[in-house]
């Protein structure tokens, strides 16, 4: 029920009853003293039986008044216990007495009557209840006039059940009476005010207005913690709230400290055997889920469901849930395991079916979020190969789910899979379809909410599309369909792209803007949607103090946070009226094959990939060419695969002594050619170039390292620097430019084709840390090296000081034209603040050689560029530039060198396809990129940076590609240094973006 109903009815009820004189003496009788005591101890019945033995005397001692004092009371009481069949008897029973008492139309009767309406709305009675809060606010209007404070309380009551019965519109006109006249009345720090402000809330969230949402429900955690203190019940519920709101909007660490702090609280104050501390460990679980490790979710899943087993209220609806949470964490867990599968999605099925037993039991079995239940149990039934139960299941879901809703877009992927399974390919791919097109306009809308600044719900669509371009495989490999096979392309880049995809386009919009006023309207919305969750996290973490001056400062943020909403908003108006090419930067539509082979020279081709464990999909297209192919993919399946070769491949995880050398496994390189590039040699045959779209775990490996051949001289020539030399690598076909989607290509060629910068260079690097070292960052994640919010100095100064990075920077300065003593900012130089106040928006080459740190998939801590540390550190220098701060900087770059380790892509299989890094200099303005996959040696990745420019420089090469392919093959021939044959050695580095050289 929460606190926000309690305070409500509380307040209303003493209001309204202030005139009855019989009922301030029994306030203090020792009848109620002694439920009050019951109900503080959680004896529910004796409390309930309590009120009953009071109310016979009061009825024997005709004292009515008490009797529907009583009444009332008893009916909040049943009503916040969820036991709403015997809350309503009392309610109608406080009726009947107070309209005999005082008339149809008293100020009592306004109070039952929006009890009354409460309780129906908790039923499920939604056009009753209406009609009960309708008639409340009509009564308390006459009785008290309509602007007093128990009005907005009806009203606050009327506009959360209309907002149950479906009339969004009228909920919010009503709420946003309701709050205007309780301020008014109670002032804005008054409880009953955050009441309203939560329920109005509540419905923002409901229509995914996230943002609105969130600052009503931030003003709601500070007033309950003021109100009632920082360990209170009424808090926690408040913080509750707030923290699925985050979950809402995937920004998981915020949810965990906000959940966290609730979970403390009610522990503290409710125990382990509450059900609002049962609801906690949920959302708790969710945070985990979010961030992939479904492994501790089922952890924190099964401890909501044992403290909601021991709880002395029982919620079937809350258990069906949790079972239904608890089933798909499990299946999340058996997706990604390793062995018998089928086994543990056995087990995952068992808690499905126990909530669809205790939903049935609770007669619950026909409400909407069942769909979700046997949606979930489908999948497991589904796994098991039992597809006709499992298509029986998806049907009663669809019957359940609400048109347009995730759920329905969940069911028509379980019945498309179903079909497929059972060869039916048509009415498969028109279900995937309508699953697809129902994730393409939610990603389209949460697209637009992110660029005006607002909160946007995470969307997890890519399994929907997968399912969609495994249907669209099947109707052309089965009736040469060209028209699905186009559709399957688009579905795979749908599945793809994402936040790096969305920063080309922001960047190649601004190109397009052409005129400097629409730039610098595009320039000013980056750079207000970059401080946005820094103004509003500093919000969050100020108003948790009860410090009054602390508090001043966090009104301060919010004000701040309204600012920059506002001028977001008109921006957006602004720019959606002025400038055609805008639309995109909400969700980069895909290309077509026609306009991508449009875009393509005679020597390129490109391929879109989109892959699983187990199989996969990939799409090749030349200028005069296309070919639709499915992957099959052998072994321990392609995470493991591309495991084993990304950690040969990183020399920090060699444990050889020099002269010797790591193996690397070519025979497993060439297996995976087989699988990934031998279906598509018609296409790509004899290409100088091909671009990639990589996914899954290929994000992790780049695909030079690949074998064409099979591998001669055993495994003692897979530690032979010779034999590595004349190993058939795919490097030596093929110049590879890797892209976070298709459409980046459009965006690049049509939008971005000239920065128009005129300088050559800018370099920083060498910064001034502890002792030299050979190889750049760290195997640790971001996140170790972080206390609080700020870099710890020490641990930073522990990665190392990189002398050889001067002397690399050195040599790409001459190799691009640049002047060494002006453009290059190195040792105590290399700091924060020279990389904020230089001038880069006129240089073609921007370089950075020191060490990268990326961002753990769970802890918090941004990826960035450690610098030299300053003396005293501040809030705009602490020797680490950030990501947000990176993409702040002003680059029109033709390419950004990031001559640090890890770089290009996450280290774990299955990472994000390009790093934070990578996006956030796009978003600054670079059109293309040199980074790297892992840490690496000085010596080759100086020869590789600076042989790569010195060529373009030289016009050895014809462009980009091709520059970084001959600087590779070199390194290689070079025979002074043996483990330059190693693809540690020349492998790491990657081109993201465009490859002509403009």
């Amino acid at each position: 029920m929460g606190w926000r109903r309690a305070v409500a009815l509380a307040c209303f009820v003493v209001s309204a009853c202030v005139a009855v004189s019989a009922l301030a003496a029994s306030a203090q009788d020792d009848a109620l003293a002694h439920i009050e005591n019951l109900r503080a101890q959680g004896k529910v019945a004796e409390a309930l039986a309590a009120y009953d033995a009071a109310m016979v005397a009061a009825e024997t001692a005709g004292d009515r008044a008490r009797v529907s004092k009583l009444a009332h009371d008893s009916a909040i009481f049943a009503m916040l216990l969820e036991r709403y069949d015997d809350a309503e008897k009392r309610a109608r029973k406080a009726l009947a007495v107070e309209t005999a008492l005082s008339g149809a139309k008293s100020g009592n009767i306004a109070a039952i009557s929006n009890t009354l309406a409460q309780i129906l709305e908790s039923q499920g009675r939604y056009p009753d209840a209406v009609g009960e809060a309708t008639k409340a606010v009509a009564i308390a209007r006459e009785a008290f006039g309509v602007a007093h404070p128990n009005v907005g309380a009806t009203l606050s009551t009327l506009g959360k059940v209309q907002a149950a019965n479906g009339d969004v519109a009228a909920a919010e006109k009503t709420l946003l009476e309701a709050i205007r006249i309780e301020e008014t009345g109670l002032g804005g720090d008054h409880p009953a005010v955050a009441g309203s402000l939560n329920d109005l809330a509540a419905l923002y969230r409901q229509q995914l207005r996230l943002d609105e949402a969130e600052v009503l429900q931030k003003r709601v955690v500070a007033i309950a913690q003021k109100a009632y203190g920082a360990n209170h019940p009424n808090h926690a519920t408040a913080l509750s709230a707030l923290g699925r709101n985050y979950l809402d909007q995937a920004r998981w660490d915020d949810a965990e400290a906000v959940l966290s702090r609730a979970l403390e609280i009610r522990r503290k104050v409710l125990g382990d055997k509450h059900n609002d501390t049962a609801d906690t460990w949920n959302d708790l679980a969710w945070a985990d889920m979010g961030r992939g490790d479904p492994k501790a979710a089922a952890g924190k899943f099964r401890r909501s469901l044992e403290v909601r087993e021991a709880a002395s209220t029982q919620d079937p609806e809350a258990a069906a849930k949790g079972l239904a949470n608890l089933a798909r964490a499990m299946r999340d867990v058996a997706e990604t395991s390793v062995g018998d599968r089928v086994a543990r999605y056995v087990d995952a099925e068992k808690p499905s079916l126990r909530a669809v037993a205790v939903a049935g039991k609770a007669g619950l079995s026909k409400r909407p979020w069942m769909a979700s239940v046997l949606t979930g149990l489908g999948v497991s039934v589904l796994a098991q190969g039992r597809t006709a139960e499992a298509q029986a299941l998806a049907d009663r879901a669809l019957a359940l789910a609400p048109e347009a809703s995730v759920a329905r877009a969940s069911a028509l992927r379980l019945r498309a899979e179903a079909l497929l399974q059972q060869s039916k390919v048509a009415p498969a791919l028109a279900d995937a379809r309508a699953a697809a097109a129902i994730y393409t306009e939610r990603r389209t809308q949460a697209g637009l909410a992110s660029i005006r600044g607002e909160a946007a719900p995470a969307i997890n669509d890519r399994d929907a599309y997968y399912v969609a371009v495994r249907a669209a495989y099947a109707q052309w490999a089965n009736k040469a369909d060209i028209a699905a096979r186009d559709e399957g392309f688009a579905f795979a880049q749908r599945a793809g792209g994402g936040a790096t995809a969305r920063a080309v386009w922001r960047m190649a919009a601004r190109f397009a803007a052409k005129d400097d006023g629409r730039a610098k309207l595009l320039r000013e919305q980056q750079a207000l949607t970059l401080r946005l969750p820094e103004v509003e996290a500093q919000y969050v973490e100020l108003l948790s103090s009860s410090d009054a001056a602390t508090q001043g400062r966090a009104d301060v943020r919010r004000k701040e946070s309204a600012r920059i909403r506002d001028r977001l908003k008109a921006l957006d108006g602004q720019l959606r009226k002025d400038f055609a090419p805008y639309a995109d930067l909400a969700d980069p539509q895909p290309v077509t094959i026609a306009e991508l082979q449009a875009l393509l020279k005679p020597d390129e081709a490109a391929l879109q990939y989109l892959v699983a464990d187990y199989d996969g999909y990939v799409i090749a297209v030349s200028k005069d060419a296309v070919t639709f192919e499915k992957l099959w993919i052998a072994g321990s399946g392609l995470r493991d695969d591309v495991s084993t070769l990304r950690r040969q491949l990183d020399p920090s995880m060699w444990n050889v002594l020099p002269p010797n050398i790591s193996a690397f496994d070519r025979g497993l390189a060439y297996r995976l050619y087989q699988q990934l590039w031998r279906p598509v040699e018609s296409v790509v045959a004899g290409k100088a170039k091909v671009f990639v779209v990589a996914d899954g775990p290929l994000t992790s490996l780049p695909q030079t390292v690949l074998v064409t051949e099979r591998p001669i001289g055993g495994a003692e020539g897979d530690r032979n620097p010779q034999v590595l030399r004349e190993t058939p690598w795919l490097l030596k076909k093929h110049a590879l430019i890797t892209l976070p989607s298709l459409s980046s290509l459009k965006a690049l060629r049509r939008y971005a084709a000239s920065s128009g910068a005129n300088e050559p260079f800018s370099g920083f690097g060498d910064p001034a840390l502890g002792a030299p070292d050979d190889l750049r960052g760290s195997r640790r994640p971001v996140a170790a090296f972080f206390r609080g919010g700020s870099p710890e100095r020490q641990r930073l100064e522990e990665l190392g000081s990189l002398p050889r990075t001067a002397i690399e920077l050195k040599a790409l300065a001459a190799a691009s034209g640049g002047d060494a003593a002006k453009d290059l900012w190195l040792g105590t130089r290399a700091t924060e603040t020279a990389v904020k106040r230089a001038s880069l928006s006129h240089k073609r080459v921007v370089a950075f050689s020191t060490h990268g740190l990326m961002a753990g998939e769970i802890g918090q801590g941004e990826p960035g560029l450690v610098m030299t540390l300053p003396e005293m550190p501040s809030p705009t220098d602490d020797g680490f530039l950030a990501a947000s701060e990176i993409a702040d900087l002003k680059l029109n770059a033709e390419w950004v060198v990031l001559s640090a380790c890890n770089t290009a892509a996450g280290d774990k299989p299955g990472a994000a396809g390009l790093s934070g890094l990578s996006r956030a200099f796009f978003l600054a303005g670079a059109k293309s990129m040199l980074v790297s996959h892992w840490s690496v040696w000085d010596d080759a990745s100086a020869a590789l940076t600076t042989g790569t420019l010195a060529r373009l420089k030289a016009k050895q090469a014809p462009d980009r590609a091709t520059a970084l392919q001959q600087a590779q093959l070199a390194l290689i021939a070079d025979k002074r240094q043996p483990r330059f044959a190693h693809p540690a050695a020349w492998a790491p580095f990657v081109l993201v973006g465009e490859s002509t050289e403009k």
